[in-house]
């Protein structure tokens, strides 16, 4: 059984690659300053430094995820096992969500890795 970034490629690429919303901002940042050498891009920087932080934020959490369901194994019964979902599991998933929601409202669409919600749902 593949476990970790192997065991889900989709986030190994998303995550990783260097093509990203990331990339967009300072490209940005970089055509202002050859127009004004002394622009400062500070909107710009914060918003890399943001989607940074989210995006360790999302590795993290689906790292924690991942170990949480391989937790459930060893569960004595299907109460033990309910009770870790919905003490363990639920709550990491929550953050996690919350983590890629935010990431998915500040980087343009033509950037973000994955359907949009409204994708998923009128595109079927």
């Amino acid at each position: 059984m593949l476990h970790g970034p192997a065991r889900h490629p989709a986030r190994r690429g998303a995550l990783r690659r260097g093509d990203g919303p990331g990339r967009l901002y300072c490209g940005e940042c970089a055509a202002k300053r050859e127009l004004e050498p002394d622009c400062p891009c500070a909107w710009e920087r914060s918003l890399v430094r943001r989607l940074s932080e989210l995006c360790g934020d999302i590795s993290a959490g689906a790292e924690a995820l991942e170990s949480g369901l391989e937790s459930l194994h060893r569960a004595a019964d299907v109460t033990a096992e309910s009770r870790a979902i919905r003490d363990g599991l639920l709550p990491r998933m929550d953050a996690l969500r919350a983590a890629a929601d935010e990431a998915e409202r500040l980087t343009a669409a033509a950037y973000w890795p994955y359907p949009s919600y409204s994708e998923l749902l009128y595109s079927v």
